[in-house]
């Protein structure tokens, strides 16, 4: 599965750590939208598009099944948001 496009949403006021959304394409036909770009004390990091349930805790809707896929995803929406930073 080859990722063929992500398309970033920077956020212009930061919702907490949140600061960006990513569209991730995969193979130019299945699109996946709600990945977030946060910003934590140890750096950048992907999250996976996720939903809270009534208990109040956050389940993901999207789990990569294998660590290289997740790895994939997050390296390259990092690159596409350090791209989209250094857009004027």
């Amino acid at each position: 599965m080859n990722i063929t496009d992500i398309r970033i949403v920077r956020l212009k006021t930061p919702q907490g750590q949140t600061r960006a959304f990513a569209e991730v394409t995969f193979d130019g036909e299945l699109a996946i939208r709600d990945f977030k770009v946060v910003e934590t004390p140890r750096g950048l990091f992907v999250s996976m598009p996720a939903r809270r349930a009534p208990d109040g805790r956050f389940h993901d809707l999207v789990i990569p099944v294998t660590g290289e896929l997740r790895e994939r995803i997050q390296t390259s929406v990092l690159r596409a948001y350090e791209d989209e930073l250094a857009r004027p």
